[in-house]
């Protein structure tokens, strides 16, 4: 039931010419980014966006830091165990 409501309004489209329409719009009547774009308002973004990835790698590298700090102070902590039990034992 479904498909054949989208295939009739596809056969309609296609012969009212909307979808050739639609295919000249999207694939022949390529528009170009306009000239008057202004670059200060380009160059904050670019500057906004080097910040968040700064922001980012940061954060990163104090994650990995923590991270091998813990598997060491863990591994200490595990053969001074190791040993204590070795001595008693």
């Amino acid at each position: 039931m479904r498909r054949n409501t989208i295939g009739l309004a596809v056969l309609e489209m296609l012969e009212s010419g909307y979808l050739l329409k639609l295919k000249k719009k999207w694939w022949f009547d390529k528009g170009e980014c306009p000239v008057d774009v202004d670059s200060k308002v380009i160059s904050q973004y670019g500057r906004l966006l080097a910040v968040n990835w700064k922001i980012v790698l940061f954060k990163k590298c104090t994650a990995e830091f923590t991270a091998l700090a813990n598997v060491k102070r863990e591994t200490i902590r595990y053969f001074s165990r190791r040993e204590r039990l070795e001595i008693r034992g």
